[in-house]
């Protein structure tokens, strides 16, 4: 008889994956509780029943095969350790003025930089990416959170192009506004004044360094009892002169 192509919806779907035994306890969760959660997300006992053997075989039992599909890639989201070096193709479920936020594996998110999403300079984030995009990074490393890395897409876009670090530092460089006014100005970026930034004042109250527009702040000079000149610490009145040696 010919084998049927797909099962009856009265049918129960079953199919098994093997897992770490040491990660077993990750998958339950303490008194059952992160098993019982990913049940529930996936519709309730009615539509799922998971089964792990002491081996660390999961079956997965369900009438629809893509409640199945969920909850394995949840199981594989718990299991699977990973590690700075490793690509991901992820979806992008939230994007902030400075990042975003990358689904790298169920349960596990990548932080991504703006300063990380392209070889230029991205001067508003939402301009490149928008929330549902998926993107290709790579993982540079692991987060304060253990289900938290920081990614970049970046150092993708270079592996793709064969771009060193050199190259990109020079593309980055004549994309960024600094460089082109300094180059147009024909002064480098050594002897660039910083606008408002306030001067340096040395020990001795002479200006080190800083912009000249601004009247430095010299302090005002002390005796070697370190009070201010003309002033006695130890008294109101006018401070006495040290003796000097006598001539006679």
């Amino acid at each position: 008889p010919a084998v049927a192509e797909s099962l009856a919806p009265t049918v129960p779907r079953i199919r098994t994956m093997m897992i770490p035994p040491t990660k077993i306890g990750d998958v339950i969760g303490p008194g059952g509780k992160k098993i019982r959660a990913l049940v529930e997300e996936c519709g309730g006992e009615d539509k799922l029943t998971i089964n792990i053997e002491q081996d660390g075989t999961v079956s997965f039992a369900s009438f629809d095969e893509s409640v199945i599909e969920t909850a394995m890639n949840m199981v594989r989201g718990v299991v699977t350790e990973i590690l700075p070096g490793d690509m991901y193709k992820g979806k992008v479920t939230k994007v902030l003025p400075f990042g975003a936020y990358i689904e790298l594996l169920p349960g596990k998110e990548g932080w991504l930089h703006i300063s990380e999403v392209a070889l230029t300079r991205v001067e508003k984030i939402e301009d490149v990416i928008t929330e549902g995009d998926i993107l290709e990074v790579k993982v540079i490393e692991k987060g304060r959170n253990a289900n938290q890395f920081r990614v970049s897409r970046k150092i993708v876009l270079m592996e793709e192009q064969g771009i060193t670090v050199l190259e990109e530092s020079e593309v980055s460089g004549a994309s960024s506004p600094s460089s082109s006014s300094s180059e147009g100005s024909g002064s480098s970026s050594e002897g660039t004044l910083v606008e408002n930034a306030v001067p340096i004042l040395s020990a001795d109250t002479g200006v080190v360094d800083g912009p000249q527009d601004r009247k430095p702040r010299f302090r005002r000079d002390r005796d070697s009892y370190g009070s201010r000149s003309g002033y006695d610490r130890r008294s109101s009145g006018p401070s006495t002169p040290r003796d000097k040696p006598s001539t006679d």
